[in-house]
């Protein structure tokens, strides 16, 4: 799936959008109840893609069996589903990540831009502000968190500063010193490696950290 800023916003406001897997994944909270009770990086949990029809369907084998209330199963799987990570500067595609990976069962872009009490917003930046997403740094921190799992640490670094220039976090000491191993996690082996010394502790440690944001 890839997507930019302009085409994202084009696209939710398309009446025939390109049936893509999160396309699908709409049309499927629109059709199974129990879709719409999981956000969207949790689908390959319980459903496969089809290449041939492009949609979503349940899992046949393998996993644990969940029975639903009216009968149904449902299979759990071990599968990890990861969205692609996104830069604060891309604007509207990162507040849409935002979106999708805190709004249960959603049925359309529209319904993503949806607010609780009905209206829909103009944009996914300002949805994600009226449901409280922006509040605090949390949004930042889990993709912070996303990137330490499985992303090199200048890749961390590159959203950290792209955040703190973008996205005006409340506390950027905090996660700064939250994602600080991870953060220089690279410096550090090459340290251990020049001096064939791998005891050697996190240098950034002993540098006098005052930061002014």
């Amino acid at each position: 799936m890839h997507y930019n800023s302009t085409t994202t916003t084009a696209a939710s406001l398309s009446q025939n959008p390109k049936i893509t897997k999160l396309v699908a994944f709409f049309t499927l909270c629109q059709q199974d109840t129990f879709a719409r009770t999981i956000v969207y990086h949790q689908v390959p949990e319980f459903y496969t893609w089809n290449h041939s029809t492009h949609c979503w369907a349940r899992r046949r084998k393998g996993g644990d069996r969940l029975t639903q209330q009216d009968g149904s199963v449902i299979i759990h799987s071990d599968t990890i589903g990861r969205l692609h990570m996104i830069s604060p500067r891309q604007g509207e595609l990162y507040f849409l990540r935002v979106l999708l990976v805190n709004v249960i069962g959603p049925t359309s872009f529209t319904n993503l831009r949806t607010n609780t009490t009905g209206q829909v917003l103009s944009t996914f930046k300002e949805c994600c502000s009226d449901l409280g997403l922006l509040d605090d740094d949390r949004h930042l921190e889990s993709a912070m968190t996303e990137i330490a799992d499985c992303r090199p640490a200048a890749r961390l670094r590159e959203f950290f500063v792209t955040a703190v220039i973008c996205c005006e976090p409340s506390h950027p000491e905090v996660l700064l010193g939250n994602f600080m191993d991870d953060l220089c996690g690279d410096f550090v082996m090459e340290r251990r490696s020049f001096h064939a010394d791998f005891t050697l502790g996190n240098y950034l440690l002993f540098i006098p950290t005052t930061f002014v944001f």
